[in-house]
């Protein structure tokens, strides 16, 4: 795992939000979509990937630490060159 800057944990959802056009409330929601659910868990592995912990990532995205390693792994099994630029999107935007 790389690990980037730390940052603040909210900017990590304001990016995700802003790239995927969910609104934070809605990312952090219950809703269980395919395409809600693929942001969700990306905004998941960036913050993991920034240094943020099992449990400061799952009380940011409203979830079971649990449910934020499952999205890890969910990320690394399904890494293609669209979700690398998702990652590198969220990235750039957490960075300015």
């Amino acid at each position: 795992m790389n690990l980037s800057t730390k940052c603040h944990p909210e900017s990590v959802l304001k990016a995700v939000s802003e790239i995927s056009g969910y609104s934070p409330d809605e990312i952090v929601s219950s809703k269980r979509g395919n395409s809600i659910t693929a942001w969700r868990h990306i905004g998941m592995f960036v913050a993991r990937q920034r240094g943020m912990t099992l449990d400061q990532v799952g009380k940011l995205f409203g979830k079971h630490y649990t449910s934020v390693s499952f999205a890890e792994r969910k990320v690394e099994k399904k890494m293609n060159d669209t979700v690398r630029r998702a990652i590198d999107a969220v990235n750039n935007i957490v960075d300015k």
